[in-house]
């Protein structure tokens, strides 16, 4: 059984000019992107170069090189030209490639002694996914709203509260997934408060 949402699609036309910013923030706000930002950065805190250096390659593929190639290959098969994978059903398959992805980071991570901050977010992630790939079931919850807050979450917990203030941007985000009729309102919302309040738990329980 689906669950049922009382929000919908965006039913109205937009302009091509619209449509292409749209699309541009999007990309800008792409999960994989964003956490490999946040990835590189935390493993920068490491004690040496060269474990920085490890830390970086080893989250950089298994965070986004490996599940990224995956949503390309099934976006394709699918049929969706835009990188996206419209129907819910179809995304288990490139979910299970991620989740695989992130528990393969952890175990590296775990056994180059890599920054404990680098494993405890691939967990994190790792987890987190399969949740998500099982709400998608069900109904489409947005990845792009949840991976946007599980970034910003991090840098508020570990680093400074006022980063807390770069969660506005999932405005201009949820407009351009809503307005390229990815998502209902609903699902935007769920998004980003599953991404959020999973993060701070997360981080309470292992840091």
């Amino acid at each position: 059984m689906r669950i049922h949402d009382p929000t919908h699609l965006y039913a109205g036309d937009i302009t091509p000019r619209v449509e292409k910013a749209a699309i541009v923030i999007s990309a800008l706000s792409y999960p994989p992107f964003l956490s490999t930002v946040m990835f590189i950065l935390l493993s920068l805190t490491a004690d040496t170069v060269s474990m920085a250096a490890i830390s970086i390659a080893i989250t950089v593929s298994t965070s986004l090189v490996i599940p990224v190639t995956a949503i390309m290959y099934y976006s394709r098969k699918f049929g969706n030209g835009d990188g996206d994978i419209a129907k819910r059903e179809d995304r288990v398959r490139p979910f299970l490639v991620g989740i695989s992805s992130y528990f393969l980071g952890v175990a590296l991570l775990f056994l180059v002694g890599a920054p404990w901050i680098c494993t405890v977010m691939m967990l994190s992630y790792a987890t987190s996914t399969v949740i998500v790939m099982l709400i998608s079931t069900k109904w489409k919850i947005s990845v792009h709203a949840t991976g946007l807050m599980g970034p910003i979450v991090l840098m508020a917990m570990v680093y400074d509260p006022i980063y807390a203030l770069l969660s506005l941007s999932i405005i201009p985000v949820a407009w351009s997934r809503y307005v390229r009729k990815k998502h209902t309102p609903l699902q935007l919302i769920a998004g980003a408060l599953f991404g959020t309040i999973y993060t701070v738990t997360f981080l309470t329980l292992f840091l």
